[in-house]
């Protein structure tokens, strides 16, 4: 670095500061001198004259006084100088966050104003420094990735609340921090949410699963989920049952499956993934209980013939249903991918083998379900056996009034 512009910078810096002071009323001045000195902010050698001075600590007294004036744009240049000198400058981060982490940041959040995408960025910046890494355990911290959560849900949430909750969720302790949060509807759509932007982002395929960390992160994530998933089975059926009463005040279930759900979609999409799938492969008990709820939702997916003095069909029951058997399938279909075990469970059990194959009617309400049911088809007939055993069965039209029944038809002979 010269050494000379160094000396500039410093100069500049501290012939400011007093000009910063002087003119901290004014709102228009001050948002010109702090877009001059976000820009400056870049060159390493101002951002080394800015840390060392006490010029964070000013910019941070002026954010405070115009959150009380209501000046919105001295608020968001401020912030966004403060972010500038965090970048790739340690000293600056350990500085800024000192000064701003939690009181700072606790109150621009709560401020009338939009400010978080601004403060996720100034967050980010630093949270690699030593003091932030007390986010994941301290309460405060945690309530404030609460608080980041709930914005991730709201529409246009920007990208840097998204890549701060992605960097922590990608940490071992930030993700059974981020884990432990989870206990609300809204906060499991956040967690989707946030899951598929990290899988769908190129640093993710390009650097994550080559990092061992990472990989006992996510696999981690999915022993969560798959205790989450056999302790909260049985509400999907409790919610059913409500649903066709027409129960709606049995609020507290219905949120459980609808977190079922989520935790199913999330199952789905860490399927995906190659590194993880080998993990979730070994979980047999996870596929025959995927193919048992798969057969308890047949008779709620079948056309009903409605008379007289049969019910009329449930139209909440088909909008919670929507979603459940895709992902159901999708798990199915990639768990028998090159997997012998779990081709051989399904072939073993004819009945298992009948209830995929049932699913291959086109759904023109649900079409992946019947993508996701071919590629389980392909993926079973990757064994000869199976080839032989489908070759062999024979379609037998419609079924008898029994099984009809059972699958929701309400039919009479003498009518």
């Amino acid at each position: 670095m010269d050494f000379s512009l160094v000396c500039l910078a410093n100069k500049a810096v501290t012939q400011f500061q007093e000009l910063f002071l002087s003119k901290k009323d004014d709102p228009t001045i001050l948002s010109v001198y702090l877009s001059a000195f976000s820009i400056a902010s870049i060159k390493p050698c101002f951002q080394q004259g800015l840390h060392m001075s006490n010029f964070p600590q000013i910019i941070v007294e002026i954010c405070q006084l115009h959150t009380l004036k209501g000046n919105e744009v001295v608020l968001r240049k401020g912030i966004q100088l403060l972010g500038n000198i965090t970048v790739q400058n340690e000293p600056g981060k350990e500085k800024v966050w000192n000064l701003c982490y939690p009181e700072f940041i606790t109150e621009m959040l709560d401020s009338s104003y939009d400010l978080t995408e601004l403060i996720c960025f100034l967050i980010f910046n630093c949270l690699d420094c030593s003091r932030a890494t007390k986010l994941f355990s301290s309460p405060r911290g945690i309530g404030l990735i609460s608080q980041l959560l709930f914005e991730l849900t709201k529409e246009g949430s920007g990208d840097f609340c998204q890549l701060l909750l992605s960097r922590i969720l990608l940490d071992y302790k930030g993700s059974v921090m981020l884990y432990s949060l989870f206990n609300e509807t809204k906060k499991f759509t956040s967690l989707l949410l946030l899951l598929d932007f990290v899988f769908q982002s190129n640093e993710f395929h390009i650097l994550s699963m080559h990092e061992s960390s990472h990989l006992e992160v996510c696999t981690n994530l999915i022993e969560m989920f798959y205790k989450d998933f056999l302790i909260l089975k049985p509400i999907l059926y409790q919610a059913i049952s409500i649903l066709e009463e027409r129960a709606i005040d049995q609020h507290d279930i219905i949120t459980k499956a609808e977190i079922f759900k989520s935790i199913l979609a999330i199952l789905a999409l860490f399927s995906g993934f190659s590194e993880l799938l080998t993990h979730l492969q070994s979980l047999e008990i996870l596929l025959r209980e995927c193919l048992t709820i798969l057969d308890s939702l047949i008779k709620y997916s079948q056309p009903k013939i409605v008379s007289n003095s049969s019910p009329a069909p449930h139209p909440p029951i088909s909008k919670f249903l929507y979603g459940i058997k895709q992902n159901i399938m999708q798990i199915v279909a990639n768990m028998l991918y090159s997997n012998y075990h779990n081709v051989n469970l399904v072939y073993e059990d004819k009945t298992l083998l009948i209830l995929i194959l049932n699913h291959c009617s086109p759904d023109m309400s649900n079409p992946f379900l019947t993508q996701w049911t071919i590629l389980a088809i392909r993926n079973l007939c990757q064994d000869p056996r199976v080839q032989l055993l489908i070759s062999e069965l024979k379609k037998l039209g419609i079924d008898p009034n029994s099984v009809m029944s059972k699958r929701g038809f309400n039919s009479d002979a003498n009518t």
